[in-house]
């Protein structure tokens, strides 16, 4: 019946009454070994896998944020490309403005000549 619990409901807390030193009761002594044997093997790995849960969540967590992160960088770029392009467009301005003035200063000196 034992074994039956076992096996039907995954019971491993089971234990077969072992009083005997004949076969059989050896037999029940080494079922229940095994049985304490699968117990502690199967809360370690329930253990663990609350451990990698829990992992996968922060990793999860921390994979929203740099790519949170990476999103604010890659505007602010766009933003520093869009205010340098600005700003080189306002320098070739005003270095066509001075190339005009100095134009004009030079025609103007070759006029009051």
């Amino acid at each position: 019946m034992t074994i039956t619990a076992v096996e039907k409901n995954g019971d491993f807390t089971q234990r077969i009454q072992a009083g005997g030193t004949d076969e059989i009761g050896q037999t029940a002594k080494s079922f229940n070994h095994l049985m304490g044997t699968l117990q502690e093997i199967l809360h370690q790995v329930l253990g663990n896998v609350e451990k990698v849960t829990d992992a996968a969540r922060t990793l999860a967590a921390t994979s929203t944020q740099v790519a949170s992160s990476s999103a604010h960088q890659s505007e602010a770029a766009a933003s520093m490309a869009a205010t340098v392009q600005e700003v080189t467009v306002s320098i070739n301005h005003i270095s066509a403005s001075a190339r005009e003035a100095l134009n004009i200063s030079q025609k103007s000196g070759e006029l009051s000549r």
